[in-house]
């Protein structure tokens, strides 16, 4: 499998499929389904995620260059079950990263002089995910190619797969949106936990994925 027209087809995929939450967030037909709406628009703000989604593009680009044998290697079985390990391990390796790396972001210091960026926000849509200070968004990225090299190397359909996963996590968790029907149920769960970050407990629910990490830290809400 190319790697690099791998890496192409999932940008347009999270493209088209953030665009899609991104409009049904502002469609007054599905207003309902907003956990907490606001007619309240943040100046410039799609600009900001337009380059930090070049930043996270560019760097997906260098690691697919120069990653190989450290993320991934081009000979390891791709079987659906191995796909499947790889994606659960290096996203738990990654969401144990990012706990510590978010709960710093909210040090006082570091809150006014980059995460402070990602707060102005304080009702998430689909692609808020990527309205970070840049040094934030080079953090996350590198956070999640570490996993795949302490999990890994790991597979080129591996590599793919947790790419698409974990930016449709992210999406996920911004879209502000539940959907009443049981396929959403983990949708819904990654969006409420978020969006009470965002609203009333920014000290509270600073794992990404997993409820795991912050239930073991005692900053579970």
């Amino acid at each position: 499998m190319n790697l690099a027209v791998g890496l192409a087809g999932v940008g347009v995929a999270i493209a088209a499929l953030g665009s899609i939450f991104t409009w049904i967030s502002a469609s007054h037909r599905f207003q309902h389904l907003r956990i907490r709406a606001s007619a309240h628009a943040l100046p410039r703000k799609y600009v900001s995620i337009t380059l930090n989604g070049a930043l996270a593009a560019a760097m997906y680009a260098a690691a697919a260059m120069f990653g190989g044998d450290v993320l991934y290697r081009t000979d390891l079985a791709h079987s659906v079950l191995h796909v499947a390990v790889d994606l659960l391990l290096v996203l738990l390796v990654y969401d144990f990263y990012y706990y510590f790396l978010h709960r710093w972001l909210h040090t006082p210091t570091m809150m006014r002089r980059v995460h402070g960026v990602h707060h102005r926000v304080h009702y998430p849509e689909a692609m808020d995910g990527l309205y970070l200070h840049p040094a934030e968004t080079f953090a996350g990225v590198a956070l999640l190619f570490t996993a795949m090299a302490v999990v890994g190397p790991i597979s080129v359909a591996s590599f793919l797969t947790v790419a698409f996963v974990h930016s449709i996590a992210n999406i996920a968790t911004h879209t502000n949106l539940v959907v009443p029907h049981p396929v959403f149920a983990l949708f819904n769960y990654w969006a409420v936990r978020h969006d009470f970050h965002h609203g009333t407990h920014r000290n509270a629910n600073y794992a990404s994925i997993f409820p795991l990490w912050d239930r073991m830290f005692g900053t579970y809400q």
